[in-house]
This record gives structure tokens, C-alpha cells and sequence, in this order.
């Protein structure tokens, strides 16, 4: 959120501007990356506001199961939730790289696109880490905590 997004914003910013405004393919590319952030700063602002202070919670019940919760988080989230909320910020990362790749025409710094594309996997493999740690640690073993702790049974 604080270096790379900002960073290739900048790269897509610095591709107009090279490329003069009669690239309408460009301006695209922008409005897809500015709508892309969007979406993951949306994204990564509810699993800090939200789904880490409910995964912390669980942990500290489940490490002192006697310690009465505080926190009306575990009556009102569960992973369940989560996981139907849930959606995997990657694939938009993959359509811009395409968009890159394939479709720009006309003139335009291929320097410039070459940086943003290269920006882009970077961004993307780190997503794609982020997304792997959450299904394949966090998401299993918050739910079993929840079954051991008898969270959200009927």
C-alpha cells in the first residue's frame, strides 16, 4: 500500500505523460489500475480492520480458554464469513498485465510499459503469497480453533 501500488501508479502516470494523450488504450490502463487499487486497499483495509482482530482474538481465547472475550468480534465474524467474503485480488493484477502485453497500441515508452509490467509481477507474486498464507494457514487453522472453542455452533 505504501511503496509498490504507489509506485507503479507513478510508472502508469509517467507512461502518459511520455505517450501524449491521443493513447486512449493508456488512459484505460490507468482507469483499470486506478479501480484495481481501489479494490485492494478496500480489500486489505477490512482484513486489518476486521478479519485480523477477530483471528487475534481467537488465538488469545483459544491459548486461555478460561479468559472471557471482550470483544463482541466473535459473536458478530466468523471464517465462514470470511471465506464468503473473500475475494482474491490477483486475478484483476493478471488482466492488466495482459492489457499491457497485447492490446497497447500506438505510441507509447516501452520502456516505461516494460517497468509497469515487471512492477506488476512483483505485485502480483506478493498477492499471491499474501492469498496463500490466508487459505492455507490462517483460514484452516482459525477454524479448527473455532470447532475446539464451540464458536458459531446452532
Amino acid at each position: 500500500m505504501e511503496t509498490q501500488v504507489p509506485a507503479i501508479e507513478r510508472l502508469i502516470s509517467g507512461l502518459l505523460r511520455r505517450s501524449g494523450r491521443r493513447n486512449a488504450s493508456l488512459r484505460i490502463v490507468k482507469r483499470f489500475f486506478l479501480e484495481y487499487k481501489r479494490d485492494l486497499f478496500a480489500h486489505l483495509r477490512r482484513e486489518e480492520t476486521l478479519t485480523f482482530p477477530y483471528v487475534q482474538e481467537v488465538c488469545l481465547l483459544f491459548r486461555h480458554p478460561k479468559r472471557r472475550s471482550r470483544k463482541g468480534i466473535l459473536h458478530s465474524y466468523s471464517m465462514s464469513q470470511y471465506e464468503e467474503e473473500h475475494n482474491n485480488v490477483d486475478e484483476k493484477i493478471n488482466d492488466l498485465q495482459n492489457i499491457l502485453l497485447m492490446y497497447i497500441k500506438g505510441e507509447y515508452d516501452e520502456d516505461i510499459c516494460n517497468a509497469i509490467i515487471f512492477e506488476l509481477f512483483r505485485l502480483e507474486k506478493d498477492i499471491r503469497d499474501h492469498t496463500r498464507i490466508e487459505d492455507h494457514i490462517m483460514k484452516p487453522m482459525v477454524a479448527e480453533m473455532e470447532k475446539t472453542l464451540k464458536l458459531h455452533t446452532a
